[in-house]
């Protein structure tokens, strides 16, 4: 049956593109030539609006000879913009009425011959400032009430990949601002689905430097990027928001109320959501057409771990994550006001409260396969789960301008968050044969509070000459959690013919403090070329634990277990200075520096009356060394040094005995590692084309690295603890190169990532050294269209290995494929429907292996009704063949791990929204053209 479904749906998409692609499409063609000297004029920027509404159809660069090609939809009048930096630009008239129009010769006037009373009509789609790209959003047309999210994907650079993930010149954006504000803490997800693109005037994308950063020019690590929405000014009067309700099969429900006001420099927003499906908060997940799906992906780490699962984040946060386990019901919210005041509006301040409270039930099934020096053994774990979750957070932001030299930051934000959680399982463990070792029963009941603040000052003085700084920060934060847990267990051991049972109450509690002050001068030694920037810094961090274990008697007086009982504190005291030289000379940029650190740690165990300190004197070079041969194109490499201080669950002083069949102790003689990092990145983007490709490397030297030692005793009960070992490190590589293919109006994705680790452990007290290997290239093709076809098609294979010195016969290797086929077609009456359909195929590990590969599909349609549309109804299924499994896999060191889970399976579901408006926003404005500025 599913055969059948899968080649029906393959013929009815084949079917829609061929029928969308017997559209006419309207060619025109001609070649720019200099007046003066005749000669072809390459990378002319060439642009043609409709003379209707200006908004733009098509946009291209002239290739080396001057020849180029644009291609419409339809016939009528049409402007065609012409540019270069050293030309007059101009704008032509033109009337569209053949398949194929020759312009033949279009001739450009040199700006060093031009009439001075030669005057050009001017305006921007794209313009480009140093570092900013900004676009004018009229001039990308979008839906009736359309959000920001729609908006984004048609700009030339910006992407929006199949999981949601926002994509600016190929580097992650991690930041967007609300008129240069932030907005819901600056969270992209929630602002996305949150603001109306009818009410946006400029979308503004640059690098998310930090403020440090912005003033001393040294460049940061792995820097992501930010967007910037500036409103228009007559949609800054009046509200605008939606309300959506939905109902469905098996008890599933949704729903979703948001308002949005502006008041000249005053900005409002409010948001509620209630379900107990995936749709749990405003997250980009939530734009995706195609319903609910599940979905397997590898996520490495450095100590060797390739786990594959569900592909999303825990379930919890406000942009609504869910990672696919269990059952959720949530409902989440939040409030948004910000408002600037003084001269020009250059102060500002504003708050956030968002709250987000769910309910989680649930089962897994996880089997484990350990291989150790001489044997391997089986283990299984079943457990039943019920978690509640409240998490409630207020956070104030407000900036002063002092003067034009001076200003001021101040944040300042607190959470509360409680948990309350039940759970219920078994376990054991066995030989090859299928013989048990042991096996226990284990009941917990728990209630834990979590309560934060944090507050941050941050001061900038400018001076008059240029590019002289000082930049100074202040920050505390106090973490104050508590945790009350009733413990049950049962355990058989088969070996010795033993049992241990637990009755217990455990009193955990944690202060955490801590205080840094940074100071940094910038001071220019030649100008515009070479920097120089000192820095020193102090860190205090104050970790205080408590966990208290009582054994509960028949008599009810509980006795005090010293076994299972802690008390310690952990200080860490940190003291940084150092120096940085930034030399600048287009098209290189040189930043090597040097910072010198002090460390103490002090670890004092209060029962024992003990206490560990330890002193380091670190050294952390850097070097980057970046070539830009132009804004959009670079090759850089950079290395650093840094070290990683013990957690305080990993040194103190404690025997964790929450299951008794693997138990972890800590370790107070801990040490530092230090990382040696060297990195290697290039990428190149041409915005006209949209084609971008980047790929790079890294790889990271760990000294005295804190691993894992982990022993298995007669009765099958394995001990964990962290250890210091040498020799382990990692390396990493990543590209994509991504390109328009005009015809079919598409972009094709094609990228590959790998990666190699060594990781060394101690196997009851054997040294294993863990080699893993794992390489996954991926491709894809997607489409977005307002009317007509739009479609995502994606490949992803991945194979990892796996080998352990302490038993090379045994090789762990897995080998999984992800397709995925999403398509969505837009009628011109309003009407959409579509689909999405994803196949897991993944290696049996021998013949008793399940086999967990299956196929999820979602359809929709939805019908936008009343005069002015902001009315949609839509019928959505989701898992329509009842596959979803919740299953993932892991692979690390000498463990592999499968884990089944249940998850949200199929329903069906009727979804009402309206959108409402109230704004004094019009009709688009015109915008005819595009310009570059430099």
């Amino acid at each position: 049956m599913i055969k059948k479904t899968c080649s029906l749906l393959i013929i009815f998409l084949v079917c829609i593109f061929l029928q969308q692609n017997t559209y006419a499409q309207y060619k025109i063609t001609g070649i720019v030539v200099d007046t003066n000297n005749f000669i072809e004029m390459k990378y002319t920027s060439i642009a043609i609006m409709n003379s209707k509404d200006s908004i733009l159809s098509d946009f291209t660069r002239a290739k080396e000879d001057g020849h180029f090609q644009l291609e419409i939809k339809d016939t009528g009048n049409y402007y065609i913009r012409y540019s270069h930096p050293l030309f007059a630009s101009f704008i032509d008239d033109i009337h569209i009425q053949k398949q194929i129009t020759e312009l033949g010769e279009v001739y450009m006037i040199s700006l060093e011959t031009a009439l001075d009373e030669f005057i050009v009509k001017e305006s921007r789609s794209i313009t480009i400032k140093g570092d900013t790209t900004e676009y004018t959003a009229d001039s990308f047309k979008v839906r009736e009430f359309a959000t920001v999210d729609e908006l984004l994907r048609k700009l030339p650079g910006i992407e929006i990949d199949k999981n949601g993930k926002i994509m600016a010149y190929g580097k992650n954006v991690d930041k967007m601002l609300v008129d240069g504000d932030e907005f819901f803490s600056d969270d992209p997800a929630v602002l996305s689905k949150m603001l109306r693109a009818s009410s946006i005037e400029k979308v503004q994308v640059y690098d998310n430097k930090s403020d440090e950063a912005r003033l001393s020019g040294i460049e940061e690590a792995d820097i992501g990027k930010a967007i910037n929405l500036t409103l228009k000014e007559d949609a800054k009067k009046g509200y605008f928001g939606k309300l959506e309700a939905g109902a469905g099969t098996n008890g599933f429900y949704q729903g979703q109320a948001m308002i949005n006001r502006y008041r000249n420099k005053e900005k409002f927003s409010a948001y509620v959501i209630g379900s107990n499906t995936k749709k749990v908060g405003l997250g980009w997940e939530d734009n995706n057409n195609f319903g609910s799906s599940g979905g397997i992906s590898f996520s490495q780490s450095d100590d060797g771990m390739t786990s594959m699962g569900s592909g999303e984040p825990e379930f919890g946060g406000f942009s609504g994550n869910y990672g696919g386990e269990g059952l959720p019901q949530t409902i989440n919210g939040g409030l948004h006001y910000d408002n600037k005041y003084g001269k020009d509006n250059k102060n500002s301040y504003g708050f956030d409260y968002r709250v987000n409270s769910n309910i989680t039930n649930g089962f897994s099934n996880t089997n484990s396969r350990y291989t150790m020096p001489d044997t391997q053994y089986l283990s299984s774990t079943n457990k039943t789960f019920r978690n509640e979750n409240l998490l409630n957070t207020l956070s104030g932001k407000t900036t002063i301008e002092i003067d034009s030299l001076n200003s001021l930051t101040i944040r300042v934000n607190g959470s509360i968050n409680k948990n309350r959680g039940e759970q219920q399982g078994s376990s054991n463990n066995s030989n090859l044969d299928g013989n048990l070792i042991n096996e226990s029963e284990q009941l917990s009941n728990k209630e834990a509070t979590t309560n934060k603040m944090n507050a941050n000052l941050s001061y900038t003085k400018k001076f008059k000459k240029e590019g002289r700084s000082i930049y100074a920060n202040l920050s505390g934060n106090y973490i104050e959690s508590g945790a009350n847990i009733d413990f049950n267990s049962s355990n058989e051991f088969f070996t010795t013919g033993s049992s241990l049972n637990y009755n217990q109450n455990k009193s955990d509690s944690s202060i955490n403090i801590s205080t840094n002050l940074n100071l940094s001068y910038n001071e220019p030694i030649i100008k515009e070329r070479l920097f120089l920037n000192l820095s020193a810094g102090t860190n205090y961090n104050l970790n205080s634990s408590s966990n208290l274990t009582y054994d509960k008697t028949p008599s009810g007086v509980d006795s005090f277990n010293e076994l299972f009982s802690s008390k310690t504190d952990y200080n860490v005291f940190n003291n940084t200075i150092g120096g940085n030289l930034r030399y600048s000379n287009k098209p290189w940029t040189i930043n090597g520096g040097l910072k010198l650190n002090y460390s103490q740690t002090s670890n004092q165990d209060l029962f024992r009356d003990t206490i560990y300190k330890q002193n380091y004197t670190n050294i952390f070079p850097s070097l980057n060394v970046s070539y830009s041969k132009s804004r959009n194109s670079r090759i850089g490499i950079r290395y650093n040094g840094s070290t990683r201080q013990p957690s305080l669950n990993q040194i103190q002083v404690l025997t964790q005995n929450s299951d008794p069949l693997n138990i972890r102790i800590g370790n107070p003689n801990l040490i530092q590692e230090f990382r040696h990092n060297l990195n290697l990145s290039y990428s190149d983007y041409k915005i006209l084309s949209e084609q971008y490709f980047y790929m790079g490397g890294n790889v990271s030297i760990i000294n005295n690295a804190l691993s894992e030692s982990q022993t298995i005793n007669s009765e099958g009960v394995r001990t964990f603890q962290t250890v210091n070992l040498n020799g382990n490190w990692n390396a990493n590589l990543w590209s994509n190169y991504s390109f328009k293919i005009k015809k079919l109006k598409s972009n094709l994705n094609i990228g590959a990532n790998g990666s190699y680790i060594e990781n060394n452990t101690l196997l009851n007290n054997v040294l294993n050294m863990s080699k893993n290997f794992s390489i996954g290239p991926n491709i894809g093709v997607d489409r977005w269209s307002d009317t007509g076809l739009t479609f995502n098609v994606s490949y992803s294979p991945n194979y990892n290995i796996n080998q352990n010195s302490v038993n090379t016969q045994v090789k762990n290797n897995l080998f999984s494929s992800d397709l995925s086929l999403k398509f969505s077609y837009r009628f011109p009456f309003g009407l959409e429907a579509g689909m999405s359909n994803r196949w897991q195929n993944r290696e049996k590990m021998d013949a008793y292996d399940k086999n967990n590969n299956f196929i999820i599909s979602n359809f929709f349609f939805e019908h936008s009704i009343l005069k002015d549309k902001s009315l949609k109804l839509r019928l959505e299924g989701n898992d329509i063949f009842n596959q979803n499994l919740g299953f993932s896999r892991s692979n690390y060191n000498n463990v592999i791990m499968d884990a089944e889970y249940s998850t949200i399976q199929r329903y069906f579901m009727l979804v009402a929204t309206w959108n409402f408006t109230k704004t004094k926003s019009g009709a688009p404005k015109k915008s005819e053209g595009m310009e570059f500025s430099f």
